[in-house]
């Protein structure tokens, strides 16, 4: 007797949208733009201005930096950035790429 499985253990991998032409914002953590996707390009702002993650659907945002400065990155508010204090922010490099993924606590995680 033959078995032939019809449903997949895994669903196929999700292929999340890009959201490019992002803008950072000053202000510190209150006045950071906001990422709404899981994969975020930030291409527009200055020395200085930030974004926000944001805990959302599998708890995972990607960020590339394709400023020429360095870009200050908060947690969600009420969280935390590799144990660095709550509500602190994490500096990337101009140029710069990285996962945040949340632990569904308190802490985001970098990979």
């Amino acid at each position: 007797m033959k078995v032939i499985v019809t449903q997949l253990d895994t669903p196929p991998p999700f292929l999340a949208a890009v959201v490019t032409g992002i803008a950072a914002q000053a202000g510190g953590q209150a006045g950071a733009t906001p990422l709404t996707g899981r994969r975020n390009i930030v291409t527009l702002g200055s020395a200085g201005m930030a974004v926000k993650l944001e805990i959302i659907l599998g708890n995972e945002q990607k960020v590339f930096n394709a400023l020429a400065v360095a870009l200050e990155i908060y947690p969600t508010e009420g969280t935390q950035i590799l144990g660095y204090g709550l509500n602190v922010p994490q500096q990337l490099a101009p140029g710069g790429v990285a996962v945040f993924t949340f632990d569904g606590i308190d802490t985001w995680f970098v990979g």
